[in-house]
């Protein structure tokens, strides 16, 4: 039976230019290469079935005859539709290349349209493009006659360009912007094999494919040419890279473009080149230490021959530094097969990335997050070590979309886990047994891995990452003091002889058993029905205003001085800057603020409402149940809100129907168990 992921792929092989790979549906549906393969297997059955030809990858990619074309334009008519979903990461990057390669200038309606968001959407996304530009020297501008655009430094706006394309070249393939002459870019791409053929070297296919797209957009764009000084221009002319170039391009453009063309082809293996080499060692050192220094403080680890991971990443930033000066990325052919061997080493690699650009003034390409990941997944194989994440599982209606979205929330939010797929229901058993938790949108009915399914909503609340960190914190910290045993245990054996060391083993096993019994005790302490006591529930036929409800809801609070009344003036103004952020489920409503905000002590209370009041003008959020929850910590309330939390996933019906405060106390109780040791 085929899934919504799917026919969507098939919608996307029928539409595209060009061939596809496994690599670019993995990219554009948010999946792993595994679940690329295996939805292909699928459809082929799919087509079998249905006498028509199989769809089988090739060197070039995957494409589909023209007959299955014609049969499945009717077949899928009906059941997908035409817009592809854009991630906000990839409309970002579609506005930067509309607006740096077309003539035509764009406004927030325009985007609208292309996007099918609301202008709220495109103006959060146009704000989040002026923070990211500002990284190339380059602004983005408005003016009422033209609308938006790019301004800055022709070499800037080539680099950011080229940042784009080769950070979405999986997207540009299946959209049609017109950026640049399908003619233009074949031919550009015979003439690039011919200078391989030239001077006898091989550029990986991906590569040539988004610098040929680069070359016919500046083409079809007429960009501003770039000027090189004299001694730029004799170090690229005497390049046999330079003679290939000429000779393949046959004076079609301009000589700066050759230019160009030849320094991004000397950037591709700059390590033959020590004249393009950047000199500043102390700026190479200091982006060294930091890589590795981060790395430890994320991973707790040590290394035990540092001096051979220094060594190695020096010299690669020493060959790199000299792309990032010119803007010239290209790609890793070995990234994705890096990002599925050592995915968590490559989520560090990006946090790490971050110091690296603050320090260059210049944006690293996920292509090199790849290289400098491939650097310490090799160290840490060779040392025989490994970084201890927790696996999770994404379970969504239809695997595509939602799990987007759903992916970089838990990604940005969640130290410490690798996301190994995102999958629909139906596919539920291909990693279920090979993970440690499954995060789920949907019920999963006849659950047979209930003990690690964790359900939270398609855009998860505050309330459902605070579960989170608590399920997945907890199992770490057990992890981690066990690391910490193991490491102290084998550093004090070095320096004591047996019969001491036994001794201390003895007396820093119980002091570390005596210390974790505590801490987890007092991680249990606040359960449920200690805070949501009956004096702390009440019912009223309505609140004549959001104001009235949360007051209302937070009054025995208020009045055993529990909280302030700033506390509630908190949410208020929150949620005229955040909108309706406290409405957690349909009809039910978490009153919260910071610690900071006037709590004095952990407590929490309860307003049911016969009449439901919304919570939003622009949108349905309807509510009949305030909750206001203040806790004067970061960790008190955790396992009360994790009960709360489950209370309100399994049995928010029976919440929202009750008539009587002993209806919600035995609910209360239901949830408040402890559960066994």
């Amino acid at each position: 039976m085929l899934v919504y992921k799917d026919y969507y792929i098939m919608h996307l092989l029928m539409h595209t230019s060009q061939a596809l790979t496994v690599d670019d549906l993995s990219e554009l549906l948010s999946i792993s290469r595994r679940s690329v393969y295996y939805a292909l297997m699928k459809i082929n059955e799919y087509l079998t079935a249905h006498q028509q030809q199989e769809i089988k990858p090739t060197e070039e990619g995957i494409k589909i005859d023209d007959e299955t074309r014609r049969y499945l334009k009717d077949e899928l008519h009906d059941i997908i539709t035409e817009t592809y979903i854009h991630t906000p990461k990839e409309r970002k990057g579609v506005i930067a290349l509309l607006l740096l390669s077309l003539d035509d200038r764009y406004s927030i309606s325009d985007f609208e349209r292309l996007f099918k968001v609301s202008r709220n959407t495109v103006i959060t996304d146009i704000n989040a493009l002026k923070k990211q530009i500002k990284t190339f020297n380059l602004s983005l501008k408005y003016a009422q006659d033209v609308n938006y655009y790019i301004e800055g430094r022709p070499l800037r706006q080539r680099s950011f360009l080229l940042y784009t394309l080769s950070t979405f070249h999986y997207l540009i393939k299946i959209n049609a912007f017109d950026t640049y002459d399908q003619k233009d870019y074949d031919d550009i791409l015979v003439k690039l094999h011919t200078v391989e053929q030239t001077i006898n070297v091989h550029y990986v296919k991906e590569t040539k494919e988004i610098l040929a797209k680069m070359i016919a957009i500046i083409k079809k764009s007429n960009f501003e040419p770039i000027n090189f000084d004299k001694e730029a221009t004799q170090m690229i002319e005497a390049t046999p890279e330079y003679q290939a170039v000429v000779q393949a391009f046959n004076e079609d453009i301009f000589k700066t473009e050759l230019l160009y063309i030849t320094l991004h082809l000397l950037g591709l293996r700059v390590h033959a080149y020590e004249g393009l080499l950047m000199k500043d060692d102390k700026t190479i050192h200091e982006m060294v230490s930091t890589i590795i220094n981060k790395f430890k403080s994320f991973t707790l680890m040590q290394f035990d021959d540092e001096k051979m991971l220094y060594d190695g990443l020096y010299y690669h930033m020493k060959s790199a530094i000299i792309r990032y000066k010119y803007g010239i990325i290209y790609e890793n052919e070995l990234k994705n097969d890096i990002k599925e061997r050592y995915p968590s080493i490559y989520n560090i690699a990006k946090k790490i990335v971050k110091e690296l650009e603050a320090i260059i003034q210049y944006p690293i390409s996920d292509d090199d997050v790849a290289y400098i990941a491939m650097h310490f997944g090799g160290h840490l194989k060779r040392e025989k070590k490994k970084i201890k994440t927790k696996t999770i599982l994404l379970v969504c209606l239809n695997g595509i979309s939602t799990s987007k979205l759903l992916r970089r929330r838990l990604e940005e939010t969640l130290e410490g886990i690798t996301i190994i797929d995102a999958v629909s229901l139906e596919e539920i058993e291909i990693y279920a047994d090979d993970v440690d938790f499954i995060v789920s949108t949907i019920p999963i009915e006849n659950n047979p891995y209930h003990h690690k399914t964790i359900m939270v909503q398609t855009l998860p609340t505050e309330m459902d990452l605070t579960r989170l960190k608590q399920t997945l914190s907890i199992t770490q910290k057990e992890s981690n003091i066990n690391d910490f045993k193991k490491a102290f245990l084998k550093a004090i054996k070095k320096q004591f002889n047996e019969e001491e060391y036994f001794s201390i083993k003895t007396i820093f096993t119980e002091q570390m058993t005596l210390f974790y019994k505590k801490d987890k005790e007092r991680i249990d302490d606040a359960m449920l029905n200690e805070l949501l006591t009956a004096e702390h529930i009440m019912f009223k036929q309505k609140a004549n205003s959001i104001k009235e409800a949360l007051f209302d809801s937070a009054k025995p609070l208020i009045d055993k001085e529990m909280i302030e009344t700033k506390y509630v003036d908190k949410v208020l103004q929150n949620l005229k800057e955040m909108g309706p952020y406290i409405v957690v489920a349909p009809y039910i409503a978490i009153s919260h603020a910071r610690p900071t905000d006037g709590v004095n002590e952990l407590s929490m209370s309860l307003l049911k409402l016969e009449e439901s009041i919304n919570f939003s003008t622009s949108e349905d959020r309807e509510v009949k149940v305030v909750i206001t929850l203040a806790a004067p910590d970061e960790n008190s309330h955790l396992t009360a809100l994790g009960q709360l939390s489950n209370m309100l996933m399994s049995d928010s019906e029976a919440l929202l129907n009750a008539s009587k405060k002993e209806d919600i106390i035995a609910l209360i109780e239901k949830y408040s168990e402890k559960e066994d040791e």
